[in-house]
């Protein structure tokens, strides 16, 4: 099983899944560390990946007519 694998196990969304099936689903899986304030996917950009928050938090945002951010 590999790392990402692993972590997945007791993930509450993949935990019931077997270990190959966690394999197969993780294969290309990449694990990133991103810094604190980090832009991952930007507004109206489509995503290049799923992305899957293991530790700490995030928060969305949106832009709002003149240039006001809104948490979402």
């Amino acid at each position: 099983m590999n790392a990402p694998a692993k972590l997945l196990q007791g993930h509450p969304l993949f935990g019931k899944l077997s270990g190959r099936a966690l394999t197969r689903l993780t294969t290309q899986a990449t694990l990133i560390n991103y810094p604190k304030g980090s832009f991952i996917v930007h507004e109206d950009e489509p995503a290049s990946a799923l992305y899957l928050l293991l530790s700490g938090r995030c928060h969305s945002t949106q832009v709002m007519p003149g240039g006001l951010e809104r948490l979402v």
